[in-house]
């Protein structure tokens, strides 16, 4: 299982304005993926109250995102391909399936257990809350730059 958290911004209604609507849609495209850059840069930083510590970097080194640009959507998409990314991002119960125990290892030694309880600890979505006021600045400055680049023909 992968998590992710995505923006989507609907330009449907954009487009009624010919040239302007394109403009839009170019300044939006440009910033959801100024935006999505920040979101990765903070998402990797594993910071926060529940921070998760880095072992190997595997699953910080898979957070990425991917923006696509449909006829009436530009939809942001940040996360992890990593099948544990979502046990850290909201937590649960992981349950022994094939066996009796849950067999690891831990500094005192060796523990055998039932079930496990992870609590989470999230890296998407507060890298999403924590930034989306610069995110939306971004966006507005890439419209407004789309509309300056065309007044003095850049």
């Amino acid at each position: 299982m992968s998590v992710s958290v995505q923006l989507i911004i609907n330009t449907k209604d954009m487009q009624k304005f010919n040239t302007t609507g394109k403009r839009i849609k170019r300044g939006v495209l440009k910033g959801v993926k100024k935006g999505m850059v920040l979101f990765q840069k903070e998402a990797k930083k594993f910071s926060g109250s529940n921070q998760l510590r880095i072992r190997t970097g595997a699953l910080r080194d898979s957070i990425d995102y991917t923006v696509v640009d449909s006829s009436d959507m530009v939809i942001g998409t940040l996360g992890s391909d990593k099948l544990y990314a979502a046990i850290h991002e909201y937590g649960g119960t992981i349950a022994a399936r094939n066996a009796k125990h849950l067999v690891f290892k831990t500094p005192d030694g060796w523990r055998k257990v039932s079930s496990v309880n992870i609590p989470p600890r999230p890296f998407l979505r507060p890298a999403i809350e924590n930034n989306k006021n610069e995110v939306a600045r971004i966006i507005n400055d890439e419209i407004l730059k789309s509309f300056k680049s065309n007044l003095f023909g850049r």
